[in-house]
C-alpha cells in the first residue's frame, strides 16, 4: 500500500440573473466559478495483479488540506483526525498504518501538544 497525492483546485456553481431586450428576466445555465484556493487530498492506494498488468486500486480517501496550510496545527490536527477515522473504517492496522502514518507525516508534520495543559507548544 502506498499513499498518492492529488490536487484539487476548488470552485462554486454559480448562475447569473439578466435582463433580456425585451425586458424579461433569465438565468444563465450553472457554471463554474473558480475560487483560487488549491487542496491537496491524500489517497491510499494498493498495488494488484491483473492479466493486463499492474494496476493501483483505490482503498479510501484519508484526508483533505488546503495547500499552504501544512503547518498550520489546527489544519494539521484536524487533518490527521481524518487519516485516523478512515485508516479505521479501511481497518488497516499494525505494520501498513505506521508506514502510511509514517509517508504523510513528511509531508503534513504532527503538531506538537503538551498532554498536560493539552495545548500547542
Amino acid at each position: 500500500m502506498f499513499v498518492r497525492w492529488r490536487r484539487y483546485s476548488r470552485f462554486k456553481w454559480k448562475r447569473d440573473c439578466y435582463r433580456q431586450p425585451d425586458g424579461q428576466w433569465h438565468m444563465s445555465e450553472w457554471y463554474q466559478n473558480p475560487t483560487g484556493v488549491v487542496t491537496q487530498t491524500a489517497i491510499l492506494l494498493r498495488s494488484i495483479r491483473t492479466k493486463q498488468g499492474p494496476r493501483q486500486e483505490m482503498v479510501c480517501r484519508l484526508g483533505t488540506i488546503q495547500e499552504g496550510s501544512e503547518h498550520d496545527p489546527l489544519q494539521a490536527k484536524r487533518f490527521h483526525g481524518h487519516v485516523e477515522i478512515n485508516l479505521s473504517f479501511a481497518g488497516i492496522d499494525g505494520p501498513d498504518r505506521e508506514k502510511v502514518l509514517a509517508s504523510l507525516e513528511r509531508v503534513v508534520p504532527r503538531p506538537k501538544i503538551d498532554p498536560r495543559r493539552n495545548r500547542r507548544d
